[in-house]
C-alpha cells in the first residue's frame, strides 16, 4: 500500500472456466525484468471431492501464470496426469538470492523455480509436488514443469493441500518441506479415510558431483508413522 489514506484501486481481475473454487494464494515471482502472478485451480464443489468419491475434483488441475501488470494470461500449465485434482498454494524461490544492477541503477533478481502441490483422487496421484523451472527466462512458454516428488505408491492416499516451504542449509543445499493430509469435507472424518497414514517430508533438491542442481525427480522415500 503506497498511501493508506487513499482508497485502493483495482488493477485487474481474472477468471477461467477451469479455475473452480480456488484456495490457492496468488504468488508473485520476478523473472528477469518481468513480474508474474502464479496460482492454481481449485475444486468444482464445496466438498472438494470427485462426485461422492473421497478427495479430488471433477476437473483436471491447472497452474496459471499471469502478467502482473495487466492480469493477462502468460501461460497455463496442465498439471500432471491426474484427471481429478486441484492445486494448493505455490511458492516462488530465488535459490541464490543473487542480484544484478541494470543500466538505470535498479537492482534485479530472478526466481529460478516455483513449487506447488496437488490434492486429487486418482490412484497413485492423490497428492504430488511439482517444480516449475523458469530457466531465468522472461517468457513462461520456455518454463519447464515436472513432478518433483510423489509420496503415493499404491494405497498410500497422501493428499497435499497446503503450501510448501523451501530452505537452504549450511552447505547451500536446497530443502523442500511439506506435510500430507486434508480436511475439506465430512468424508475426511470418516473411516477409512481418517485412518490413512500421513507424513511430514523434508526433501533435498538433487545435485551432481559438483553440487549443481540437476532438477531431477526425487524417487520413493520410506514413510515413518507420525
Amino acid at each position: 500500500i503506497t498511501n493508506p489514506e487513499v482508497a485502493p484501486r483495482l488493477l485487474w481481475s481474472f477468471s477461467d472456466d477451469n479455475l473452480g473454487f480456488t484456495t490457492s494464494y496468488p504468488t508473485p515471482i520476478r523473472v528477469g525484468s518481468k513480474w508474474f502472478i502464479v496460482f492454481g485451480s481449485g475444486p468444482d464443489n464445496y466438498e472438494a471431492t470427485r462426485d461422492t468419491a473421497y478427495g479430488g475434483s471433477n476437473r483436471k488441475a491447472s497452474l496459471y501464470i499471469l502478467n502482473a501488470a495487466d492480469g493477462t494470461l502468460a501461460r497455463e500449465f496442465s498439471m500432471g496426469a491426474a484427471t481429478h485434482s486441484f492445486m494448493a498454494a505455490p511458492i516462488a524461490v530465488d535459490f541464490d538470492l543473487a542480484t544484478t544492477v541494470d543500466g538505470n541503477g535498479d537492482i534485479l533478481w530472478t526466481g529460478e523455480a516455483i513449487y506447488i502441490a496437488s490434492d486429487g483422487c486418482d490412484a497413485g496421484q492423490e497428492g504430488q509436488v511439482f517444480r516449475i523451472k523458469t530457466n531465468e527466462d522472461e517468457d513462461p512458454n520456455n518454463w519447464i514443469k515436472k513432478v518433483f516428488f510423489n509420496p503415493n505408491h499404491g494405497s498410500d492416499h497422501q493428499h497435499i493441500s497446503t503450501a510448501l516451504s523451501v530452505a537452504k542449509d549450511d552447505e547451500g543445499r536446497i530443502w523442500v518441506y511439506f506435510g500430507t493430509g486434508r480436511f475439506w469435507s465430512s468424508l475426511d472424518r470418516q473411516s477409512p479415510y481418517m485412518d490413512y497414514q500421513n507424513a511430514f517430508y523434508g526433501i533435498k533438491e538433487p545435485v551432481d558431483a559438483n553440487g549443481t542442481l540437476t532438477y531431477k525427480k526425487v524417487g520413493t522415500l520410506s514413510m515413518e508413522p507420525l
